[in-house]
């Protein structure tokens, strides 16, 4: 899931640095971490989540087909 987690949070980045380049985004400045960061956090909870309830773990990988 390291993967999945690394992948929101590079979105995350990638979506502050647009919209610190756009003016047109300077009125959501005071909604950002609400908006952006929380739904983030949210994702990762839920990557997270779905790892261990399919018994993984939040620090190993499902067993794949080729797992012994």
């Amino acid at each position: 899931h390291h993967e999945l987690d690394a992948a929101l949070l590079s979105f995350q980045r990638v979506f502050y640095e647009v919209l610190a380049a756009d003016p047109r985004a300077a009125p959501l400045q005071a909604h950002l971490h609400e908006l952006v960061t929380r739904t983030i956090e949210f994702g990762l909870d839920g990557v997270e989540a779905g790892y261990e309830e399919a018994g993984g773990g939040a620090d190993s990988a499902p067993a794949g087909p080729g797992a012994a």
